[in-house]
């Protein structure tokens, strides 16, 4: 009878730990609607950004978990009718030692300061959308999931401005909401996280998932922003038409004899893409254009195993 007494209230107790877990509130932010327009500009210096809502804390990760960032950055969160703006103004006590060395879009981040966001748009906590920069405005964007792929060929359609000056570094996104993919409503919940990299301390900053062994791609932790009102994405097509024209002119031989005619011939195609429900996508062709599809890079392998060049058609 002890025995089961005590079975009894271990399980009873792991059930309540269990149930407070799951109902603990994620740390929310709001995304305000502003009274004007936002201006992409990364001097933050518009009176619009005074209605903002903000993130004036953030964790280390790396290289000393749970502690303080060393650097003060803040995050404040407004959208318009199409757009979520996020703003980082990250202070940096010696912002001669800033790093910045990259131009290319989708070039390795990790080797300059950057800031970046995920937005798991369906809030499901199991993919999400990445951008991130670097103090030259650079972009580098990608799809990631749970699993712990990172899709960096996907290139969205969002804008970035960045700049420095005496107090550190600022960085403004605007990310369209047709670029994200989402449920139609009223105050719309996104899973969020936003995170700074300061290279010359290998300092890793997190507002949410800041343990060691989580990171802003482990979606399980991330925090929510809310999109204030309504927000709809409408139905999306994008089309591309395509044409090709041959034209041949007639052939002679040595005595100006005609041996084959001239011919003119053309081809015209389309590719289109159809947002058919907010989770499918119709993919849908016409006399496809083989010629668009790139080339495959020039690799030379010294190695006994085979080179792999992916599909790209």
């Amino acid at each position: 009878m002890r025995r089961s007494a005590l079975w009894a209230g271990t399980l009873s107790i792991a059930a309540l730990a269990l149930t407070a877990g799951a109902q603990a509130p994620r740390s929310r932010v709001v995304a305000r609607q502003a009274a004007a327009g936002v201006p992409l500009d990364a001097s933050l210096l518009d009176s619009v950004w005074l209605e903002a809502d903000s993130l004036t804390y953030l964790t280390q990760r790396e290289p000393h978990e749970g502690e303080p960032n060393t650097q003060r950055t803040v995050v404040k969160f407004l959208r318009d009718r199409d757009n979520l703006y996020v703003a980082f103004r990250a202070y940096d006590s010696d912002p001669n030692n800033i790093v910045a060395t990259q131009y290319r879009r989708d070039a390795e981040l990790d080797v300059d300061d950057n800031v970046g966001v995920a937005i798991d748009s369906y809030d499901q906590q199991r993919t999400a959308f990445e951008f991130a920069t670097n103090p030259n405005g650079m972009m580098w964007d990608a799809q990631t999931s749970i699993t712990g792929d990172i899709n960096i060929d996907w290139n969205g359609i969002w804008y970035v401005a960045a700049a420095r000056d005496a107090a550190g570094w600022s960085a403004v996104f605007k990310i369209p909401f047709r670029t994200l993919r989402f449920h139609d409503g009223t105050d719309v919940a996104m899973g969020f996280n936003v995170r700074r990299f300061i290279r010359r301390n290998n300092e890793e900053d997190l507002w949410q998932s800041w343990l060691r062994n989580q990171g802003i791609e482990n979606l399980q932790f991330e925090g929510e922003v809310v999109i204030a009102g309504p927000l709809a994405r409408g139905l999306d097509a994008e089309l591309r038409p395509n044409a090709i024209f041959t034209n041949a002119f007639p052939e002679y031989d040595s005595t100006g004899t005609q041996t084959a005619h001239g011919v003119a011939t053309g081809k015209i195609g389309m590719d289109a893409k159809l947002a058919v429900t907010p989770t499918m996508t119709a993919d849908l062709t016409a006399n496809a254009d083989f010629a668009e599809v790139e080339a495959d890079s020039q690799v030379i392998n010294l190695t006994r195993f085979p080179v792999f060049f992916p599909e790209k058609r």
